[in-house]
């Protein structure tokens, strides 16, 4: 059996920094256009002081408001071509766990395939455990085995570059541009969207 391939869900299946910018202009009178996200800390993209980001990330993760959220162009029609080539996907997260239910509802509103969900803590949350919900820290990750790893976040790319030999795709997003992946190591790669990823890994077991 083939190994799977691990795919981010915000920001590579769905528009969730447009989302945060949205509110941020909405809320807080501090419209940020999404190429001027420089950085996933919102006290340094939004100019949100500690009280502003915990509220922010309380509406976000507001069960209506996640189901709202848009999916990223072709992110849907590749996850579908990818599991009629065969291939197995699992969708790896550092949202809360509690929103596992929320989450597994917009993949299937959307028809999304996937064959599993797995809440990871990727930054030091203190994610509390959810019974039922496939959970693991940061440091677990390199113990399981991917064919490929699709994600946005320039320090869970990092990591991963660091700790394990797997093929990284770094999904680009404004944030993530001042990482260098010619800098870390082959196999490292980064794409511009769902069509370059189809041209590169469209065959079973990638």
């Amino acid at each position: 059996m083939s190994l799977p391939i691990y795919v981010d869900f915000d920001d590579v299946l769905c528009e969730s920094a447009r989302r945060l910018a949205q509110i941020s202009g909405d809320r807080y009178g501090k419209p940020v256009a999404f190429e001027e996200i420089y950085s996933f800390d919102l006290n340094k993209s939004f100019g949100l002081d500690e009280s502003e980001q915990l509220d922010l990330f309380t509406l976000f993760h507001d069960e209506e408001m996640l189901y709202s959220i848009p999916p990223i162009p072709d992110a849907i029609a590749g996850m579908q071509r990818w599991a009629a080539a065969g291939c197995r996907i699992e969708i790896v997260t550092g949202r809360p766990p509690v929103t596992h239910a929320i989450s597994c509802a917009w993949l299937d509103a959307y028809e999304v395939p996937f064959d599993g969900i797995t809440f990871v803590d990727k930054y030091g949350r203190g994610h509390k455990p959810v019974k039922g919900v496939r959970q693991c820290r940061l440091e677990e990750v390199p113990k399981t085995d991917f064919a490929l790893v699709v994600d946005d976040s320039p320090e869970m790319i990092a990591f991963l570059a660091e700790n394990t030999d797997w093929p990284l795709a770094l999904f680009d997003r404004p944030w993530n541009r001042g990482l260098d992946v010619d800098n870390l190591r082959d196999g490292v790669q980064r794409f511009a969207g769902w069509q370059a990823l189809q041209s590169v890994h469209a065959a079973p077991g990638v």
